[in-house]
């Protein structure tokens, strides 16, 4: 898999996945995405946007691993953005489990971008 994290001047951390997630890629994306949030000052949170149109299989204890982490409150609003039915499963799935409100899916990057951008 590969993956890539990049702070946009919006304020917004833009994180491409491609190809299949599997259970030895999740420490290193996850400590890579905490060092962001490890980086916002007290009180902020950190808002993300996914780009999963490249994703491809992503196992079960990845799935469980990126739920606890979304847990954390320095995670804001996130949205994610594809174009398949997996990847509106897999965050219908991480809403129920983390029980958020502040993260979509969406099928256009434009539409996930301006709802990020609205407080």
């Amino acid at each position: 898999m590969f993956y890539n994290f990049e702070m946009q001047p919006n304020g917004i951390l833009q994180v491409k996945v491609v190809g299949d997630f599997s259970d030895e890629d999740t420490e290193g994306y996850l400590q890579e995405l905490y060092a962001y949030a490890d980086k916002l000052p007290e009180g902020e949170q950190l808002h993300s946007l996914l780009d999963a149109t490249g994703i491809g299989k992503v196992s079960p204890n990845v799935r469980r691993a990126v739920a606890s982490s979304l847990e954390d409150p320095r995670f804001g609003k996130t949205a994610v953005w594809g174009d398949n039915r997996f990847v509106k499963v897999l965050v219908d799935f991480l809403l129920k489990a983390t029980g958020r409100q502040d993260m979509r899916y969406f099928t256009g990057k434009e539409e996930a971008i301006n709802w990020l951008l609205i407080d």
